[in-house]
């Protein structure tokens, strides 16, 4: 497989042009150098943003593609949008707060190399480099690793990561799923398959599952194709504390019960552990989320079913 020319970068954006420099800087400094970076910003364009892009449209140092969506539609449909304008053979997503080490290019392209039925390639996302430098939190990644290292890139029987990828590795390994802010995926497979854009914050989880479900092919966890997510929570399309954790609740269900087998029973396992953590918590909201993922699943499968009786 050709080096740098065949990835193309997408970057879906939202009123951040600070994080959005710090990203694209890394990316300047990649060894290997991505074919294109196409930045879909979403929502309206403000002045800081266009001028960061300027800016670096300027060095030209990266080929870089705006489009500029003009309403907010999400960062799952920007990523979708950025996607279908890419020319390179391999899709990298990258988050507009990430910011990736200079081998990080190369390192995917290893990813590829190294396993030729690969679909997908993705790596580690730390939080940020404060936190990786601090050692009380080295310290408690080197024990979660020595323990759980086996079930790294792993789903448990709910669906939901043993680990996430934060953590250290050897050699490349296959995985169930790979972090949305830090992974690729070959471009011909890619838009065969999509982001559902109903799917909300479990949109990478479903990915991954289809993924491997059509043509059998792995997704690869490279170790060391390290991103930092330099958490912020102005701008962007996240959300923080109990609000985010209601929406991790709400979109599993549709996200468990649309991508598993024996989907009922895991729904079962699931929801006896939210109640329970509603309950230790004292946050009835959990339980209310719960209950509209039901929803959001039922819309889903009388949608199917119209679709069906076409």
């Amino acid at each position: 497989m050709a080096e740098g020319p065949r990835i193309s970068t997408v970057i879906a954006t939202y009123n951040r042009p600070r994080s959005l420099a710090a990203c694209l800087e890394s990316l300047e400094g990649q060894t290997v150098a991505p074919l294109e970076v196409i930045i879909v910003v979403d929502g309206e364009l403000t002045e800081q943003v266009q001028e960061t892009i300027d800016t670096f449209k300027g060095d030209g140092k990266l080929k870089i593609v705006q489009i500029n969506n003009g309403e907010r539609r999400g960062a799952t449909a920007s990523k979708n949008r950025g996607a279908e304008a890419a020319s390179g053979d391999i899709i990298a997503f990258v988050d507009d707060d990430i910011t990736l080490v200079p081998h990080w290019t190369a390192q995917i392209l290893k990813g590829y190399e190294e396993n030729e039925d690969a679909v997908a390639v993705g790596g580690v996302c730390e939080m940020s480099q404060w936190l990786f430098h601090n050692p009380l939190y080295r310290l408690f990644v080197a024990v979660r690793w020595r323990l759980l290292r086996n079930k790294t890139g792993k789903m448990s029987f709910i669906g939901m990561p043993y680990l996430s990828h934060t953590l250290p590795g050897g050699g490349c390994v296959a995985a169930d799923f790979l972090h949305g802010g830090n992974m690729t995926v070959l471009r011909e497979a890619f838009l065969a398959t999509r982001l559902d854009e109903e799917m909300g914050v479990r949109d990478e989880f479903d990915l991954c599952v289809r993924l491997r479900k059509n043509g059998g092919r792995k997704l690869i966890y490279n170790p060391q194709a390290v991103a930092y997510h330099n958490v912020v929570t102005s701008g962007g399309f996240g959300v923080w504390g109990h609000e985010r954790i209601c929406l991790d609740v709400r979109d599993h269900v549709p996200y468990l019960m649309k991508d598993y087998n024996l989907r009922y029973l895991r729904l079962a396992v699931f929801s006896a552990l939210v109640l329970g953590y509603a309950l230790l918590t004292l946050k009835p909201r959990y339980v209310k989320a719960l209950w509209d993922g039901i929803g959001r699943y039922r819309s889903w499968r009388r949608s199917q079913r119209a679709i069906a009786s076409v």
